[in-house]
């Protein structure tokens, strides 16, 4: 899953772009300032940075020189109400992707983010697996898996979630809109998924329970 580090003082905003992350399979971490940015630069790794320019302890753009020092070639995209040329030259000359004025559309700005990201709308993969919402399919190093609309559903959903977790309560929610699917019948569909993985060779890659919550996607270690 790729990682997001959004610096937004605005709490519309940055609840909007929360979301609209977290639906279209992006992880994301939110703060509010420079001095929250900087911390969270320490804290974990990230494939794209998101600035708002002016904070409430200053601009962004002594963040972004960090930003660009800790992870060299990371994409970092500043948004900003300002229109002048100005704010523009200065953060493109200090190395900015993209520079986004608001107001934005959502659908819009995801487009730049993944062309940023090197990603194409509805792709996703893990390693060699590669599953397209388009077209339906799921192949791992070009074998392709014949799954069901109710298991590619549950994969797709498990993919761009990679790594973390997703509760119970949401794959049900997502693949039995009517909700006439029960827990017996979710464990049937997603032991299907983990036989058909091992049958097409990602032995490397298991659909693993977590007590108490759903199940998560991984790599065996």
């Amino acid at each position: 899953m790729k990682k997001i580090l959004l610096v937004e003082d605005d709490p519309v905003i940055q609840n909007t772009l929360r979301t609209a992350f977290v639906e279209a399979g992006f992880g994301v971490t939110c703060v509010k300032s420079v001095g929250e940015g900087r911390s969270k630069l320490k804290e974990a790794e990230y494939d794209l940075f998101l600035f708002d320019i002016n904070l409430p302890d200053g601009t962004s753009f002594e963040l972004s020189r960090e930003a660009h020092a800790f992870y060299p070639g990371v994409p970092l995209v500043f948004i900003t109400a300002n229109g002048d040329e100005e704010s523009a030259v200065r953060g493109l000359s200090l190395g900015a992707s993209d520079f986004i004025r608001k107001p934005f559309g959502r659908r819009e700005l995801l487009l730049r983010l993944r062309r940023l990201l090197g990603e194409r709308a509805g792709q996703h993969e893990v390693g060699e697996l590669r599953l397209n919402m388009d077209t339906r399919k799921v192949s791992f190093k070009g074998t392709e898996l014949a799954l069901t609309p109710r298991e590619f559903h549950l994969l797709s959903i498990l993919m761009q979630n990679f790594g973390e977790a997703v509760s119970r309560d949401k794959l049900l929610g997502q693949v039995d809109k009517d909700g006439n699917m029960g827990e017996q019948t979710l464990n049937s569909h997603l032991s299907r998924v983990r036989t058909k993985l091992q049958t097409a060779g990602a032995s490397d890659l298991q659909i693993q329970p977590v007590y108490g919550l759903g199940y998560r996607l991984e790599k065996k270690t």
